[in-house]
């Protein structure tokens, strides 16, 4: 038998296997818990035994073995929420505790919803009085904010969501029960399930406060059925309900039978209430005392006054439209969907009337039904779910883009097909979708609509090869074709050789009068334009494309709008360049928003890159606020990458992510030129734009029909494989040359020149001597020695102040951790040891 402190540190290892990051927890000791507070701790065993353990948990087998070691009898605790850096989303877990009654609330919810998802599940160290103990329901964290929350789904039902834990198996409880799987739900058994979507709906809108707003006087509406067939079907309605138990949130769900009975079914006297109650109301644990004189707590008018006066109902009535069935409370979603709402025919006029919903007051529990029904009410509207947020398609002259739906839009769109209505004396008035219903609606972050990726104006490739170019949403692809007045070309599904050679000879026509600097380049023109078509198909990233000359007037904007003409039938709405990183971040943020089709930076005079620049090319997805609000996107940014300038420098590792387009007119003044073959290319280009697309699918489908035959040394562009695999795979199949031939020489970062220079003079000053920034910065104020000249220049070159007199020692600092370790030519440098001054760095060489 394995010690206890080995069998506790193989368990935690076991826990971290399956993606949980764990971290110690104090542990029971003599009746009461290891920490300070001993016999009087609230939560023995169960609390954190390390400060930061919510950014401390781990999966590193490593560090768990050191924790255990320091600590061999600690329980083990499990991170709840989302982890970014872990393979694994992140878990919540539905805590049912058997003491409490979590077992009886658990049934009731399944019973009123559905039964929970077969998933992984943790035996508790707490039980009943039967001996049946608790259980650790886990479920994948589906990627929206979830808090913590106890027993708001009932009795004994608690939420670990995002910044919560729960005790892992294989540690001790206080009753000295041990947490441990249950057997049939194991993770090598069962997998982690998502959570469904109404406990999603229970957990996120029932924790949203509602209002609650005073009494209304009320007087008998005129048209409704008799105060017998009323009483009749709230007897109905309450004879589908649970009975009232003591200890189990009895009084507040009394009171929310009482707040139906007395607005949804109108029955606003004491005595027909109390009718319509009795047989409910018999059912209760212990029943209510309906006597007038009964005690303050036990009293069932008390109950009924209070439902009248601060509950809220919501229904479809036949009061509004008879002779239609009465819904309420839960069953509005069941209305919503049965009752088939009216949408204009060919006249405008709608084929039925709208379906009417009755709202009063509010309160958390009915939220959740109202939004719900709002939410199928816009099933047949043009409206998606895009990066955690609702969108529409907007057109414009810039062309089609998604647009954040607004609460006054979304609330329209809602009140399009849901008539909301509200007592006003003996009738009822109607109101627009109250504030609570559209505002949660719209936080939800989670939606039962259509999820759409992107906009085309062209037909193009779907991932499995096929085409799209039927116009409209693809639910296929989550693609929205937004067609243009354009008669697109049909694409044959294995192009015969004939065809492909009219298909280049297109694709090469738009490019015929540009001075290229070599072969490649208008080879990687082509695969701009490819690209520009099938950036749909290609699953990962594409690189950026530098549309690039040695001077003025060369061409390479015209040629940015060629690409950008064939595959929206515009030209290019360019973007200024941006310097600043937090106002590129902005601009990224922006351009995902919008579902940006194209993005090019025109007229780059500035060395080009940045860490938000080439994470966003190389990533294919952004997550930022959205500004203007406590929204955030988290969705993809897969536009065309695009930038036009003269000698484009990419710095950083923005080199590895760009493909030249490289033109060299061998005139002075190459705007002088004449003698093109189209005068009036652009023109041209709109007047052929279905001939050129359907050349661009044309190449890329032959290819795929071929088996996407590859040279066996050729080697893949990395981060774009995907690209690498469907574009200039296709091209060079075709016998074009390469598009990255001399990318190496072409694309040199500036600040790797200027780092070798440093290290170079570093050497040259001080050998393989350690040193601070701080230190160098003192001996580089005033050098005498012409190697610390050097390097003072070579720093200067590599970081200069605003003045440009003297170097930036923030900036240097910033490219040492940048490239510390990276070999240049024969010189790299390396982190030493961090004193009182700093750290110490120094150039080794392996000369």
């Amino acid at each position: 038998m394995l010690p206890e402190f080995v069998a506790l540190t193989e368990r935690a290892v076991e826990v971290a296997r399956f993606g949980l990051p764990v971290f110690p927890l104090w542990w029971p000791r003599n009746g009461g818990c290891s920490c300070r507070a001993g016999l009087d701790c609230r939560q023995p065993g169960k609390h954190p035994r390390i400060l930061g353990w919510q950014t401390e948990a781990t999966t590193n087998e490593a560090k768990i073995r050191q924790w255990w070691m320091r600590w061999p009898t600690a329980n083990i605790g499990i991170a709840m929420g989302r982890h970014a850096d872990l393979a694994m989303p992140g878990t919540l877990v539905l805590d049912v505790d058997a003491a409490a009654g979590g077992f009886e609330s658990l049934a009731a919810l399944e019973a009123a919803h559905a039964p929970l998802p077969e998933t992984v599940q943790v035996l508790t160290g707490r039980s009943d009085l039967d001996g049946r103990r608790g259980l650790h329901i886990y479920f994948k964290h589906p990627g929206i904010p979830i808090g913590n929350s106890v027993k708001k789904l009932g009795p004994g039902l608690d939420i670990r969501g995002d910044g919560g834990l729960v005790v892992g198996p294989g540690s001790v409880h206080a009753s000295s029960l041990q947490y441990e799987w249950e057997v049939a739900h194991h993770p090598d058994e069962t997998p982690f399930a998502d959570p469904p979507s109404w406990l999603l709906d229970l957990v996120v809108l029932a924790a949203r406060p509602i209002p609650v707003t005073g009494p209304t006087e009320w007087t008998e509406p005129d048209g409704l059925p008799a105060i017998a067939d009323r009483i009749r079907k709230a007897q109905a309605w309450l004879a589908q309900r649970e009975p009232a138990v003591e200890g189990q949130n009895g009084s507040a769900y009394t009171m929310g039978i009482c707040a139906v009975i007395t607005r949804g079914f109108a029955l606003e006297r004491d005595e027909d209430a109390q009718e319509a109650l009795a047989e409910w109301n018999a059912r209760c644990s212990p029943p209510w005392d309906d006597r007038a004189e009964a005690p303050a707590a036990d009293s069932l008018l008390r109950k009924i006054h209070e439902g009248r006066t601060k509950g809220h109902i919501i229904g479809i009535g036949d009061k509004l439209f008879p002779p239609r069935c009465v819904f309420f409370g839960g069953q509005v979603t069941e209305a919503a969907i049965t009752e088939e709402p009216g949408f204009p025919d060919g006249d405008g006029e709608p084929t039925q009337p709208r379906i009417k919903i009755l709202a009063v007051t509010g309160t958390a529990g009915e939220l959740v039904q109202l939004v719900r029904a709002s939410e199928f009410a816009l099933r047949n509207q043009q409206i998606y779910s895009f990066g955690g947020n609702l969108v529409t398609v907007r057109t414009g002259e810039s062309g089609p883009s998604l647009l954040l739906t607004p609460k006054d839009t979304l609330r329209m769109m809602v009140n399009e097909v849901l008539g909301f209505a509200k007592p006003n004396g003996k009738e009822y008035r109607e109101c627009y979708p109250p504030d609570e219903v559209i505002g949660a609606l719209l936080s939800k972050g989670y939606w039962n609509l259509p999820e759409i990726t992107g906009i085309i104006e062209a037909p193009t490739l779907r991932p499995d090869g096929s085409i799209l170019d039927r116009p409209g949403f693809d639910a296929q692809t989550g693609l929205m074709f937004v067609s243009g007045p354009c008669d697109w070309e049909p694409v044959p599904e294995s192009p015969s050789q004939e065809q492909l050679v009219e298909a280049f000879w297109w694709l090469g026509e738009p490019f015929r009068d540009f001075p290229f600097e070599a072969a490649h380049h208008k080879a990687a023109a082509i695969a701009a334009l490819i690209t520009a078509v099938i950036r749909p198909a290609i699953a990962g990233p594409v690189p950026m494309f530098l549309f690039d000359a040695t001077a003025p007037g060369t061409g390479k904007g015209l040629l940015a709008n060629v690409i950008t003409m064939v595959a929206t039938g515009r030209r290019a709405s360019v973007i200024p360049p941006v310097s600043d990183e937090e106002e590129m971040r902005k601009l990224l943020t922006t351009l995902a928003i919008e579902g940006a089709r194209m993005a090019i930076f025109d007229n780059v005079a500035k060395p080009l890159g940045g860490p938000a620049l080439e994470a966003s090319v190389t990533s294919g997805r952004w997550k930022d606020r959205v500004m203007g609000g406590n929204r955030s996107f988290d969705g993809p940014l897969r536009p065309f990458w695009g930038a036009t300038g003269n000698n484009i420098q990419p710095k950083g590792d923005m080199p590895r992510r760009v493909v030249s387009v490289r033109m060299a007119a061998d005139v002075e003044d190459p705007e002088s030129r004449q003698g093109f073959t189209h005068p009036h290319l652009l023109r041209w280009v709109g007047e052929n734009r279905a001939k050129l697309v359907a050349a661009a699918l044309m190449v890329v489908r032959a290819y795929l029909a071929a088996g996407k035959p590859r040279p066996a040394d050729l080697k893949p562009m990395g981060s774009f494989e995907d690209w690498d695999d469907l574009v200039r795979g296709a091209l060079i199949w075709q016998g074009a040359p390469d598009v990255l031939t001399g990318r190496s020489v072409a694309q040199q970062d500036p600040d790797v020149a200027a780092f070798r220079t440093v290290l170079e003079a570093w050497h040259a000053a001080f050998r393989q001597d350690a040193c601070t920034l701080q230190w160098i910065k003192r001996a580089t104020e005033s050098p005498t020695d012409a190697n610390v000249a050097a390097l003072r220049d070579a720093l200067v070159e590599l970081a200069p102040t605003r003045d440009g007199k003297d170097w930036d020692a923030g900036r240097v600092r910033y490219l040492f951790r940048r490239y510390h370790g990276r070999m240049f030519g024969q010189y790299c440098l390396v982190a030493g040891e961090r004193g009182s001054q700093g750290m110490r760095w120094k150039v080794a060489t392996t000369a």
